[in-house]
């Protein structure tokens, strides 16, 4: 996953990338956490140039190891303002903002 959300983000982006997903190098091993998250709609909120800000809602599942062997499960909504640029003809994420 990692290598793959590289691809599509900007340079100017990654070193917030790579902050926080040194986070999760970290804590999912130790909580032997799994995360997913799934994309229920999308909508773009505006396009300037080659810069657009998109709305995007989602569910998130997490599955980590808890104490006495039980795993526990958690389920959350979320909701991001992505903004993407358009670098070399291909859009990418330059920005993530949790709302």
């Amino acid at each position: 996953n990692e290598a793959a959300a590289k691809a599509v983000i900007t340079p100017a982006f990654d070193a917030q990338f790579e902050a926080l997903f040194q986070q999760v190098r970290t804590l999912a091993p130790q909580q032997k956490a799994v995360v997913t998250a799934t994309v229920n709609t999308s909508a773009v909120r505006s396009v300037t140039g080659d810069t657009a800000q998109v709305l995007v809602f989602l569910d998130q599942q997490a599955t980590r190891a808890a104490d006495g062997g039980q795993a526990q499960q958690l389920a959350a909504a979320g909701r991001l303002t992505v903004t993407a640029q358009q670098v070399d003809g291909t859009w990418k994420v330059a920005n993530v903002v949790p709302q």
